[in-house]
Parts: structure tokens; sequence; C-alpha cells
């Protein structure tokens, strides 16, 4: 039953080729169920390799269901093994229609950035520092509110660029602002009336709708959110853009 198989081909382990070989005679019914397997020592004989690799490849046999082995006794066709013969009937591909790639000299998605204008060999140089440097904290698990020297980092920018005086302990990061707003309403509560500005970025309406709590949509003008209408709204809190606001 071993004449076929060919113990030099290079493309698997050994122990993989001769476990397919005795699999594929198993459902071809070549093996009879309760039939005896050859020894470790003698198929190793016959085939001229080493025991390990019978070992190996019995071992796996008997993982997947199809042998049994008896101490002292050997190896066995398991009589409980369900045999399922591939299907060879062939299924036609379908050639799958490759998406057309449009050249724009200009993009006006959002969401995206300039590739172009990227400072990847400064990224390349700053990532490999941080892996060799810090490799241990970031396979650590890191503080609820984010990482301590990144937050100091915020900090000291709120302040030298935004005249906020702020401390680590009150900055909080998260994956993204879905997240973050989520978290906020549970802290400052569902109870509060919210207010944000109108026109605004879509996904936070969504969110804080979502989240149902009090909501007001306050209007803009030249200068921002418009205080008149916050004065009348009541709100308690308020999430605004304060430079650069970009409803989109």
């Amino acid at each position: 039953m071993f004449e076929s198989f060919n113990k030099n081909q290079k493309k698997e382990a050994l122990y993989v080729s001769l476990y397919k070989h005795i699999k594929k005679m198993i459902t071809e019914d070549k093996y009879k169920e309760g039939e005896k397997l050859p020894s470790k020592r003698k198929l190793a004989e016959v085939l001229q390799i080493s025991p390990l690799t019978v070992e190996a490849c019995y071992q796996q046999l008997i993982a997947e269901g199809y042998v049994y082995s008896i101490e002292k006794k050997g190896y066995y066709i398991d009589h409980k093994v369900e045999l399922v013969k591939p299907l060879s009937q062939k299924r036609e591909s379908k050639e799958i229609e490759k998406k057309i790639e449009h050249k724009y000299q200009y993009e006006f998605r959002t969401n995206v950035v300039d590739t172009s204008l990227f400072p990847n060999t400064v990224w390349a140089k700053l990532s490999r520092e941080v892996l060799s440097e810090n490799h241990h904290e970031m396979l650590n698990v890191t503080h609820p509110q984010g990482v301590l020297m990144l937050r100091k980092e915020i900090a000291k920018y709120l302040e030298l660029y935004r005249g906020m005086k702020v401390n680590e302990s009150q900055i909080i990061i998260g994956s993204g602002s879905s997240s973050l707003i989520s978290l906020l309403i549970e802290l400052l509560g569902r109870d509060k009336h919210y207010a944000i500005e109108n026109p605004c970025y879509t996904k936070n309406y969504q969110l804080y709708k979502g989240n149902n709590v009090d909501l007001s949509l306050i209007a803009l003008d030249e200068s921002g959110i418009m205080i008149n209408e916050l004065e009348k709204s009541k709100a308690q809190i308020i999430h605004i853009t304060p430079s650069h606001q970009f409803p989109m």
C-alpha cells in the first residue's frame, strides 16, 4: 500500500505527506474499520525513514479521529470515524470585475490625507526608537485614561499653544470621538441638557441622539456659535468646535 508513497518530495514535511497518504487510503476504503496499521518501527524500516516521522504521522491521524491506539498492541483504524469524500464536481469560478480607479488632480473626500506630504522617514525613525526603548511598556496594559507620557505632552501643548492650564489627570485619550463622546455622556450624566452646533458633524449628532439625551442644536454665525440662542436653550453642557469649524 505504500509503493506509491513519495518520500523525496520537498513541498511539505515528510510526516505530513505520510499522514495524507494514509488518510487517503482510509477514505478510499483501502484500510477497513478496525484494521491494524503497521507498527512505527516496521513502517519506518519499509519506507527507510525515521520512526519519529511515523510517530508524528500516527499522532496526527489519532488527533483527527482516523486512528486509535491500544497500548502495547498498536494502531487501528477507528470504526467510529465518519468518512467524508470530497466532491468531484468542479465549480466554475467567475472572474471578479476589477474596480476602476480614477486619478484626480484634487481629492474632495473627507478623512483622507495627501500621502506625498507625510513625513515617512521621520515616522519610521521615531517608530524604531519607540520600539527599541519602550517595547516592554507597549505590551503591558496602559492606564485607563491613556499613556501618562502622552497626556503630559498634550498638557504642555495646550498650555503653550492654547493658553489652557490643565494637568494630565484632566486628559482622557480614547480610540476615537465616538467612544469618547459616549464615555463623556456616562460621566456627565444622561439627565443633563446638551447642545451642539448646527450645522455639525452628523456622526456626533447621531451619537447624542442614540444616547437618548436632551439635545439642542445651536445655529452659527461668522463668529461661531450664537450666544443668544445658546442662552435660550438652557443647555448645561455644550460641545463646540473652537476653531476650524467643519461640519462634515
